[in-house]
């Protein structure tokens, strides 16, 4: 595989990873375990930087800042379990690898250097999927369909599944807490494209990720 096809390779799985974050909920394999698909496509990404970067592409800020932060979050979770009495959980670990995640997904971001081409043809992509999961998170706001009855169960724990009914959505990614946090990605990302992207149909595109998230 050629330089060229390896950098598109990476960009690929890029979008790919950030919409399967956005778009795909846990698969879940217990009560207190799920499977997050998109730490499976952040480990992928993470094997296409190999080639080229090597393992010194940890010693870069994004990955030492990131480090830092998961490090505190399982301080923080251990600290809960031992003198707080809390009990844990395989669940709570996805707080320590989500950061892991951004953490790729944002060194991949950086490493891939799109070009305003590129980025022009992967941006109705990545909007696409936050447009389709603010649109999920809306229906189950209002219930819209009986969404609440029949699909939020599937991939939640009882415990949020009976508070969308008091309002308090977990969109697409099965937890209201970090549904938000995904939704304010879009919302940066959309407002920067609103404010630099010259295209009308662009900025229309952008303003309505801006507002939907």
């Amino acid at each position: 595989m050629t330089v060229k096809h390896l950098a598109r390779l990476k960009r690929y799985l890029l979008v790919l990873t950030i919409a399967i974050a956005v778009l795909a909920p846990p698969i879940r394999i217990t009560e207190t375990f799920s499977l997050r698909p998109e730490i499976i496509m952040a480990g992928l990404l993470f094997l296409s930087l190999l080639p080229t970067e090597g393992l010194a592409v940890l010693k870069h800020p994004v990955f030492k800042w990131m480090g830092l932060l998961a490090g505190l979050i399982a301080i923080s979770l251990a600290y809960s379990a031992v003198f707080l009495g809390r009990p844990f959980s395989l669940q709570d670990t996805f707080e320590v690898f989500k950061v892991v995640v951004y953490a790729v997904v944002f060194y991949a971001a950086l490493a891939s250097r799109f070009d305003a081409s590129e980025f022009a043809k992967a941006y109705p992509w990545i909007v696409g999927a936050f447009l389709t999961s603010a649109t999920i998170g809306i229906m189950q706001y209002f219930n819209l369909l009986g969404i609440n009855e029949y699909l939020t169960p599937l991939y939640t724990s009882p415990l949020l599944a009976s508070a969308v009914t008091g309002r308090r959505i977990i969109g697409t990614v099965g937890n209201p807490n970090y549904y938000g946090m995904v939704m304010l990605f879009g919302v940066c990302l959309a407002l920067g494209r609103l404010l630099w992207a010259s295209s009308p149909r662009r900025r229309w595109l952008s303003a309505l990720t801006l507002i939907m998230c």
